[in-house]
C-alpha cells in the first residue's frame, strides 16, 4: 500500500484544518459551559443535513437537530425562570435572559482526541472521549449530574470554515 506523500505547504494545510477543527470543539465547549446550546448549533453546526445521535435518540436533519437545540434552549429559559422565583431578591431585577446559566455548571471535559482529515480537505472525522459533570437548578432545586461517553464527529469545511456535521454522543455512564 502507498503512503501519500504530501508537501511542506500541504502538510501546514492539514495542520491548520486539524487545529481550526480542535479549535471549533473547544468553542463548543466552552459555549457549553455558558449554557449556550443553542449558540453552538447556529454557529458551528452545518445547516447541509446535519445528525445529532444520543443515548435518548437520533436527529437527522436541519428541522429535526434545530428543535432538538431549540428544546435545549426552552429548557435553559425554564430553569432561569425557576432560579429566578427561587432567588427573587439575587435575580428579581434581570430578564431571564440575562441569568440563563447563572449558577449552572456544564463542564464538557474532551480528552483523547483523535482527529482524521480526509485526503481532499473538505471533510473530516474527530473522536473523543468525554467527561461531563453538569450542576443545574431542576425542579427540586439544585440537580447534579455526571456522566463518561465517547463523541464522534464528522466535520464538513463550508465558505466560512469548518462545521459539525455529524455528531453522536454515547454515554458509557451516565
Amino acid at each position: 500500500m502507498a503512503v501519500k506523500q504530501y508537501t511542506t505547504e500541504e502538510l501546514l494545510e492539514r495542520w491548520e484544518d486539524i487545529h481550526a477543527i480542535e479549535n471549533l470543539m473547544g468553542r463548543r465547549a466552552f459555549f457549553k459551559l455558558l449554557v449556550r446550546d443553542q449558540k453552538v448549533f447556529e454557529e458551528m453546526w452545518s445547516k447541509n443535513d446535519p445528525c445529532f445521535g444520543i443515548n435518548d435518540g437520533y436527529y437527522k436533519g436541519y428541522e429535526a437537530v434545530a428543535g432538538y437545540f431549540r428544546g435545549l434552549r426552552d429548557l435553559a429559559i425554564h430553569r432561569a425562570e425557576f432560579a429566578k422565583m427561587y432567588y427573587r431578591e439575587e435575580l428579581g431585577g434581570r430578564s431571564v435572559d440575562d441569568i440563563i446559566g447563572v449558577g449552572a455548571l456544564h463542564a464538557n471535559n474532551l480528552t483523547t482526541p483523535v482527529i482524521e482529515l480526509a485526503g481532499d480537505r473538505r471533510t473530516a472525522k474527530g473522536l473523543w472521549y468525554v467527561m461531563d459533570g453538569e450542576v443545574d437548578f431542576g425542579v427540586t432545586g439544585w440537580e447534579t449530574r455526571m456522566s463518561w461517553g465517547r463523541l464522534g464527529v464528522d466535520f464538513i469545511k463550508e465558505d466560512d470554515g469548518w462545521k459539525i456535521w455529524h455528531m453522536v454522543y454515547a454515554e458509557d455512564i451516565n
